[in-house]
């Protein structure tokens, strides 16, 4: 996605006795091809410790349930920037806790974490402390999954440099509650967390219909629901006078782990896969989501420009034998709201474990904003030589999230001729 948080420094492990780990780590955050001066970002510190109870209480080794304990704590240290009328503070530090239970068909993790004010250009150089707390919990036996999830985040963005506004330099990971889309009109719109005040939820149900039951066939059938509700979290200004979030002040109030009304994101997926036969598979899927542009794109707080989208997707794989497939992809996103409806089509013949031919087109119509109808076809080909892939590719590729055999990633318009090399070693 191209996230690149390395840092150039020092890190270290430590296992002083069975069931402990210690971590640490200490240097600069890479960005991008900018050399380092002393002061254009900050220096990070961080330590980690983490006890397995099981491995280190005796009478606790055998039993069902599995109890993990971790703690870390992070610092940077950025100078004081003159050019602001206000007084940075320079060491800026966070500390979190968390904890995974799992007994026998039943586990519950969930961590907690706070950091001190840290001004910044994302959450408008308000001195407000950060809080953020996630909790999922799950329940799984043979042909059944069960999971539930939310998190709270409150003025959370925590960066090395505290004028950078773009997707780099992150020091602290906001994980998403949202389905991961491995189809590309799935994706298009796709959900960022958001730093400075998300609550979400998140439920999923796997079912497996048994084997050789009416509705299960021969192999099973497998639903799948999943749906996730992001929302503001609840703001009250300081006062009667001091608008929300002004430059210079604590920000806001802030109830905690409670919601505000503004929805960010919904997102409501059933899928069914069914193998008919030895020969035969299918993937059904439908999706409703729900996408706030303001917020997500603008960084505005409002509710006048929100994106209904209806999704359908069929997936179709038909087996020759054991190395020849050919799979019919057909996607169909409907909207009245951005660029209109979409149609995606996509035919891949596998010749396993080495070849696939891939042909596809991307189509655009009922256009709000254009008269205009747009194709964006694409022919490519590829080759797997153990750990390494080639990949040949021309057409025509719209911005956007494009996701190639589950892997998504941000791409820009272009056209013509793609070379992908891939090796692993």
């Amino acid at each position: 996605m191209g996230y690149d948080n390395s840092v150039d420094g020092i890190r270290v492990k430590f296992n002083p006795s069975k069931g402990i780990a210690f971590k640490g780590i200490y240097g600069v955050q890479r960005n991008f091809w900018e050399k380092y001066k002393d002061g254009n970002r900050g220096i990070v510190r961080g330590a980690d410790a983490e006890f397995f109870l099981n491995d280190m209480v005796p009478s606790l080794a055998n039993k069902k349930a599995k109890i993990i304990l971790g703690g870390s704590f992070v610092s940077k240290y950025q100078k004081d920037d003159p050019f602001y009328p206000y007084k940075l503070p320079e060491n800026v530090s966070a500390f979190s806790g968390r904890f995974n239970l799992s007994v026998s068909k039943f586990s519950l993790l969930g961590e907690y974490a706070h950091k001190i004010n840290d001004p910044s250009a994302i959450n408008n150089f308000i001195y407000k402390d950060g809080q953020a707390i996630f909790l999922s919990g799950s329940f799984s036996q043979k042909g059944l999954g069960i999971t539930l999830g939310t998190k709270w985040i409150d003025n959370m963005s925590y960066k090395s440099d505290r004028t950078n506004v773009v997707n780099a330099l992150d020091i602290s990971f906001l994980p998403p509650l949202t389905k991961v889309h491995t189809y590309s009109l799935e994706a298009m719109y796709p959900y960022a967390t958001q730093p400075n005040g998300e609550f979400a939820v998140n439920g999923q149900v796997v079912y497996t219909i048994p084997k050789k039951s009416a509705l299960g066939g021969k192999y099973g059938t497998t639903i799948e629901v999943n749906y996730t509700k992001t929302t503001a979290i609840h703001k009250t200004a300081l006062n009667d006078t001091t608008p929300i979030g002004t430059t210079g002040t604590l920000g806001y109030n802030s109830g905690f782990f409670r919601a505000g009304n503004l929805k960010y994101f919904d997102d409501l997926n059933i899928e069914i896969t069914k193998k008919a036969n030895k020969k035969w598979k299918m993937i059904l899927a439908y999706t409703y989501l729900l996408y706030n542009y303001n917020v997500i794109e603008e960084g505005i707080e409002n509710d006048h420009e929100m994106y209904y989208s209806n999704i359908g997707v069929a997936d179709i794989t038909y087996k020759f034998n054991r190395r020849n497939a050919l799979r019919l992809e057909m996607q169909y996103l409907s909207t009245r709201q951005d660029s209109g409806d979409w149609l995606a089509a996509s035919f891949e013949y596998t010749i396993a474990p080495k070849w696939f031919f891939n042909v596809r087109d991307e189509f655009n119509f009922n256009n709000p904003q254009s008269d205009n109808t747009y194709h964006y076809y694409n022919v490519a080909m590829g080759y797997t030589q153990g750990p390494n892939r080639i990949q040949l590719a021309y057409g025509l590729q719209r911005e956007g999230i494009l996701c190639v055999g589950g892997v998504c990633r941000a791409v820009p318009a272009a056209s013509g001729f793609t070379l992908t090399v891939f090796s692993s070693f």
